[in-house]
């Protein structure tokens, strides 16, 4: 995987009034310039995700980000690759923003809501259990590499699926499966079929 880091695409998007900011319709307007953004940049195969700071004073949002949710792996026509989160602030700490970013590539890499938490439709109607627990257990090997933690400290069992709404969670066997075989999907289709619907969802 590469990672490239552009140039700041600004928006006039109003960030709303706390408490809370970052209602639907902020979101709405972001993704839409940051897409527009991607199709004019001549690489429509590749995903964007925008990082938002958050404004001076905000310690409530309505919604963390939004992701667009193809029909197919191999869309890349407008929307399906672009999402956008909330940047680590001294309101939001750096694992709610890794936890974001994960939550909206995982919308655009195929995956709907997992359930429990009131996570908005759609549901994941194959999800394995009824309150968005992942069923495996997990280990922080990040941290561990990072230096953040002296070990793989366990995730356990029943820490809800990274498509939760519940704070606590983790990429469970059942998502990060379904996200493998759809970017590999991508690869295969993506020369066949370069445009289709997309779903926005938060």
């Amino acid at each position: 995987m590469i990672v490239t880091v552009g140039e700041p695409v600004v928006s006039g998007a109003n960030f709303g009034m706390e408490p809370p900011g970052a209602d639907l319709s902020f979101w709405q307007e972001v993704i839409s310039q940051i897409d527009a953004a991607r199709m004019s940049s001549g690489r429509t195969d590749v995903y964007w995700y925008d990082v938002v700071p958050v404004p001076a004073g905000f310690t409530q949002v309505r919604y963390g980000g939004l992701g667009y949710r193809p029909s197919s792996p191999g869309s890349a026509g407008a929307g399906p690759r672009s999402s956008v989160g909330l940047a680590i602030s001294p309101s939001f700490r750096a694992q709610t923003a890794q936890m974001l970013l994960a939550h909206e590539l995982g919308h655009n890499f195929g995956r709907a809501h997992a359930p429990g938490c009131n996570a908005p439709e759609p549901l994941d109607p194959l999800f394995p259990t009824s309150n968005g627990a992942m069923l495996g257990i997990g280990h922080d090997v990040w941290s561990w590499a990072s230096c953040l933690a002296r070990g793989a400290q366990s995730v356990g069992p029943q820490t809800v699926d990274i498509e939760n709404y519940c704070d606590a969670k983790w990429s469970g066997p059942y998502s990060y499966l379904a996200m493998m075989q759809w970017r590999m999907a991508s690869t295969v289709t993506a020369r066949i079929s370069r445009s289709g619907p997309a779903l926005a969802m938060p």
